[in-house]
């Protein structure tokens, strides 16, 4: 396809996205931020190429007008290309698309491209979530997350994830001029950003788990009943309502005080580090290898995330919703019978918890406990109508969703046994800092005489942090013996 074939497709594209959005506003209202801004890129980068198109239509024609005069032999020309038209033929990461279009559109065109290099479907709707939150290029957007269309653009590119590769395996020598360039922009961003401290690299959008999450809960029950929030600081903040309470008054006077009590709650994010060690011979033989360390290690991520959602101290790492509510007055209830789980016991940790919060509520427990649930269809009719021994586990509990956590007790047999958490876990609060970060260790010591081991290692880091914002949305169902203070 010539340049000018191309140009007249570009454009036609153009002209009908910009037509469909003046016919979806209509003649009855403005256009939107988004509308707006949309119409405004569009047409500078209609204009931009028209003019291209014009000044090559004009060179051919009286390049058409020599040759007929037999002043000129006309050469072929060279083919630029049999790319597809204007929308899918574009690159987001081009620093001169993004300075027309802005890092917003470039960003919404970038995602769109992920499931086309292999990011789930899960993954991709992710990105698209957090690249909406920019408060600098959505009317809607998330004060915490200023910053992540750029983010998503300097660690996106393929140039990026190939150069990624080779230096963290001392192979800057080897880049080409495309992926020096994508480095030195990362680099640059790194140092004017909020991104903290300017050692390491950021492992590529693709691949990162901060970004790109695609667990499917097995491992790791809480991200997908949680209320997961992005930032690209270290600390979120927010308010929360312990919810209104209305009043019947009568006629003619004073409405009653039902104001509700705000609260501003904070959560930080903790560094949650890994480390792998590898022989100079691995480095040498086994080319393009990490890229899939990144995937391992946000495999490992999941599973120490896991870890602490449930039972995390709030000291150096999340504060997992077992520990929030042992330390809540109210929000935990025993079992009737000391080392003993009946069915009463279920229903009671219902009822400790309000039923505003029962359309929502889902449990938490050890495979251990959800398999002893399952022994009680011997005297309940309740489990055995719903489960039977063929299936994994019990997949409900009183019409609500249950799901395991191997962190939490597996046993009703000890003076003190966490035994389920039931509620609704939208108010259990997951904080992810945006980026994880990787460092090249070009020689690991021995520790006999500190001296060099034939050894490399990969240091990788990222930050996490979770709470419960409002305990009184969940019951903990202890043993009878427990004791909180």
């Amino acid at each position: 396809m010539d340049r000018i074939t191309k140009l007249r497709g570009d454009v036609d594209y153009l002209t009908d996205e910009l037509r469909s959005l003046h016919t979806a506003a209509g003649e009855e209202r403005s256009f939107t931020d988004d509308e707006q801004t949309r119409w405004d890129e569009g047409n500078a980068l209609r204009d931009q190429l028209t003019d291209e198109l014009k000044g090559l239509e004009a060179r051919a024609a009286r390049a058409a007008e020599l040759d007929k005069a037999g002043r000129l032999t006309k050469e072929t020309g060279e083919d630029r290309g049999s790319g597809p038209a204007f929308h899918r033929d574009i690159d987001p990461y081009d620093v001169e698309y993004r300075r027309s279009a802005g890092d917003g559109e470039a960003a919404k065109r970038a995602v769109g491209e992920f499931e086309a290099r292999g990011v789930p479907a899960a993954g991709v709707e992710k990105a698209d979530r957090l690249r909406k939150l920019d408060p600098d290029h959505s009317p809607t957007g998330d004060k915490h997350m200023r910053g992540i269309s750029r983010h998503l653009l300097v660690f996106g590119s393929d140039a990026y994830r190939r150069a990624f590769a080779k230096a963290l395996v001392n192979d800057a020598i080897s880049m080409t001029d495309e992926e020096r360039a994508a480095w030195a922009l990362a680099q640059e961003f790194r140092a004017t950003s909020t991104i903290a401290g300017s050692a390491g690299y950021n492992i590529p959008t693709v691949l990162d788990p901060s970004i790109i999450w695609t667990t499917d809960g097995a491992l790791n029950p809480f991200r997908p009943i949680s209320t997961v929030k992005q930032v690209m600081t270290n600390t979120w903040t927010g308010v929360t309502s312990g919810g209104i309470t209305m009043s019947w008054d009568t006629e003619g006077s004073e409405v009653s005080e039902d104001s509700p009590t705000f609260g501003q709650p904070s959560i930080d994010a903790y560094r949650l580090t890994g480390f792998v060690e590898y022989s100079i011979e691995v480095g040498q033989d086994v080319m393009g290898w990490t890229p899939e360390i990144a995937a391992e290690f946000g495999q490992a991520d999941d599973e120490a995330q896991a870890a602490a959602f449930a039972t995390g101290s709030g000291s150096g790492q999340p504060t997992g919703i077992v520990t929030a509510l042992v330390g809540s007055s109210g929000a935990w209830t025993t079992c009737g019978t000391n080392n003993a789980l009946a069915t009463d016991d279920l229903f009671k940790a219902r009822r400790n918890t309000g039923p505003r919060y029962w359309p929502n509520a889902s449990w938490v427990m050890n495979i251990g406990i959800n398999d002893r649930i399952r022994g009680l269809s011997t005297n309940s009719n309740m489990f055995s109508d719903t489960v039977t021994l063929a299936a994994g586990q019990i997949s409900q509990i009183i019409g609500r969703p249950a799901y395991v956590s191997q962190s939490m007790d597996s046993v009703v047999s000890n003076d003190t046994n966490n035994i389920a958490v039931y509620g609704d876990f939208r108010n259990f609060y997951i904080v992810d800092r945006i980026g994880m970060t990787m460092e090249y260790i070009p020689h690991t010591f021995a520790t006999g005489n500190n001296r060099p081991s034939g050894k490399r290692g990969l240091y990788t880091y990222h930050r996490v942090g979770a709470d419960s914002v409002n305990d009184a949305a969940f019951t903990l169902l202890v043993n009878q013996s427990s004791s909180f203070t």
